[in-house]
């Protein structure tokens, strides 16, 4: 719920201008089995993830399956992908 609303607030725009706001600055993570494609439990939020791209150039993407991300364990926190240090 938390990411929709932060979503949809960033489709909406700041102020009754509707601006863009350039922080905070969002990057959504994209895993297979998790919000890819579609079918996926958080299917819905990639796509308004992408309608807030295409209307606002935010959020950023962050490809979890990476190679780079070799050992990623949901189950284990120490192997989260970071998208801000570590």
């Amino acid at each position: 719920m938390v990411i929709k609303a932060l979503l949809e607030v960033s489709i909406e725009g700041l102020g009754k201008l509707h601006k863009t706001s350039i922080f905070p600055c969002g990057i959504f993570q994209m895993m297979d089995g998790v919000n890819r494609k579609e079918g996926e439990p958080n299917y819905d939020l990639y796509q308004l993830a992408l309608r807030s791209t295409a209307q606002r150039l935010y959020p950023n993407y962050a490809n979890v399956d990476w190679t780079g991300n070799i050992g990623y364990d949901r189950n284990d926190p120490r192997t989260y992908f970071s998208t801000m240090g570590r």
